[in-house]
């Protein structure tokens, strides 16, 4: 069996941990956003859990998308902040489900998330510009 040389395998360890991102790619999940998601998911059409986490997957896909428990957990959240409200339906094909609808607060809720992010919107788009120039070999410049 060949040795290896410590101080190579320290560096190889090192190289690799710096070809690494520097945001994890749970950071790059829309987690943050969920409850903005959930309502207006929740404001088309009610919903159950699962069939929630279903949607959001179609929409996002798979490497935006959080855990399902996150999903849950952001559901009872929402329902102790009194943005959703929940009721108990019988399934035809197994166990009963708790189906979600938006209530008014929840509504009020969504319109001040996409304040929210229409605020990021712009600060991303001018991120994102920039990073283009540079890409292309420009001078990334300020937009007055």
């Amino acid at each position: 069996m060949e040795e290896r040389d410590p101080l190579m395998s320290e560096l190889s360890k090192k190289s690799k941990r710096a070809c690494r991102p520097s945001v994890p790619a749970k950071e790059l999940s829309l987690r943050r956003y969920l409850p903005a998601f959930l309502l207006l998911l929740l404001a088309e059409e009610e919903s159950y859990g699962r069939q929630l986490y279903q949607k959001l997957k179609r929409w996002v896909g798979p490497h935006l998308l959080p855990e399902p428990d996150a999903v849950y957990r952001e559901l009872i959240a929402m329902e102790a902040r009194g943005e959703v409200m929940s009721r108990i339906s019988p399934s035809p094909e197994g166990p009963a489900r708790r189906i979600y609808r938006i209530t008014p607060s929840g509504m009020e809720a969504l319109f001040v998330w996409q304040q929210r992010i229409e605020e990021r919107q712009a600060a991303f788009s001018e991120l994102l510009r920039r990073c283009q120039q540079l890409k292309t070999g420009g001078i990334a410049q300020e937009t007055s």
